[in-house]
């Protein structure tokens, strides 16, 4: 009888144990992060984190979509043991002006690494100051009277004399100390021939 009671006592206590939740090890993933800003020029990335510390590696592949629409599909190696393995996903292409909320879905391989596999993200796609056209004409203008300005300063400025070299500077040197003793050869001259002459008449009138 003691016998029968012992057997019932072990075959609850093991459908006990059966019936308690087993720990089962995977990756979390930390989407805090949920507003992303973006421009209409470059778009922008969003990102998350992924916990697989206690995990084996596995493949995951990412797929952002608005509405029915994928905007973006990414696949990735997450190592194990990595507690924050960040997920990023580039988006140059979005680029609509305005506020979207977009839902990033994740799958994996093996499958059933995550718990929540798919959350939702806001991103606000904002004007780029340099996507506005009229900036590019003023700049456009601006190049114009500047060119204008230095062409009329050119044209305005008296040319300089060509640089000489040293050779043609000594041979200038020459040239202008030969005029100048030639002027003086004839100042010199000058004077002594007309005196010759005046005491030649001179001479002439006594006679």
């Amino acid at each position: 009888m003691k016998g029968r009671y012992a057997l019932a006592i072990l075959a609850a206590l093991a459908l006990a144990v059966c019936m308690i939740p087993a720990d089962t090890d995977g990756a979390t993933i930390d989407n805090s992060q949920r507003t992303f800003e973006f421009d209409n020029l470059n778009g922008g990335t969003i990102w998350f984190i992924v916990d697989n510390s206690s995990g084996s590696s596995f493949e995951m592949t990412v797929t952002v979509t608005e509405g029915s629409k994928t905007v973006a599909t990414q696949s990735y190696s997450v190592p194990a043991g990595d507690s924050s393995y960040r997920v990023e996903v580039s988006m140059p292409g979005f680029t609509s002006e305005g506020t979207h909320t977009l839902t990033v879905s994740c799958t994996t391989d093996p499958s059933g690494q995550f718990t929540t596999s798919s959350f939702n993200v806001t991103v606000n796609v904002e004007k780029n100051i340099l996507s506005n056209w009229a900036l590019y004409l003023v700049i456009a203008v601006i190049v114009i009277v500047i060119a204008i300005f230095a062409y009329l300063k050119i044209r305005d400025t008296p040319k300089n004399k060509p640089e000489m070299t040293f050779e043609q500077l000594e041979a200038l040197r020459k040239q202008e100390m030969a005029e100048k003793s030639q002027k003086k050869q004839k100042s010199s001259t000058g004077p002594s021939t007309e005196r010759k002459r005046y005491l030649e008449s001179k001479k002439k009138g006594k006679e």
